[in-house]
């Protein structure tokens, strides 16, 4: 698979992908000691516009002509933020190790989507719908996730559709897939091992009792 920088972007390479945790959420960590809610928001603001002035608009262009926006590893890049993530995020080399595993991760994805497409899968959107708007009814704080992560319920309906299909996808890929033509030639190649056998005399060996060593 041919992958290639954007000018003036970041380079992509294999690295370690990083999780990405949304601030405001259940499982971010606990604020460090001797830091208020206020210090935090003022360095996430700053690191926000770091992110913004180093990852440029186009990071990596892949296949034919497709492009890893800046705006979608920004906005990946954003939701990392934490009280614990802050420190090592303040460094503008750690920024670009982490946009570079997002660009591959997105570069992944999306040549996955497509290939699963060709195989004739299709995301059931219906069905990933009705699931989302299912979990923002029993749990409020999913509709606060999906603003926080900047992503509308549909973007989130869409994002399940496609791992569903491709989770699928994956599955039928580790089945193996042996054409009909196949097993019928193998078959009438071996007829004699698929012939019945008759069972003429069956001999068992009779019981005895374990003390007296009589045959039962």
């Amino acid at each position: 698979i041919a992958v290639s920088a954007a000018p003036d972007a970041v380079p992509v390479t294999p690295v370690t992908p990083v999780t990405p945790v949304a601030p405001g959420t259940a499982s971010q960590p606990a604020m460090p000691a001797g830091m208020t809610q206020e210090e935090f928001q003022a360095k996430c603001d700053a690191l926000c516009k770091q992110i913004d002035a180093l990852v440029p608009d186009v990071v990596a262009t892949y296949g034919d002509d497709q492009v890893v926006t800046g705006a979608t590893i920004r906005e990946s890049l954003k939701r990392t933020i934490s009280p614990k993530s802050l420190a090592q995020m303040t460094d503008p080399a750690k920024i670009r190790q982490m946009a570079q595993a997002y660009a591959s991760m997105e570069i992944y994805r999306a040549l996955q989507v497509k290939a699963a497409l060709q195989d004739g899968e299709r995301p059931d959107l219906e069905a990933a719908r009705k699931q989302v708007a299912e979990m923002v009814v029993k749990s409020p704080k999913m509709a606060e996730d999906i603003k926080s992560r900047g992503l509308t319920e549909e973007q989130m309906a869409k994002n399940y559709a496609e791992s569903e299909m491709l989770r699928k996808w994956r599955q039928a890929q580790m089945t193996p897939k042996v054409p009909e033509a196949e097993l019928e030639k193998y078959y009438q190649e071996h007829l004699d091992e698929f012939e019945p056998r008759t069972i003429a005399h069956i001999l068992a060996a009779p019981k005895k009792d374990p003390q007296t060593g009589e045959v039962a």
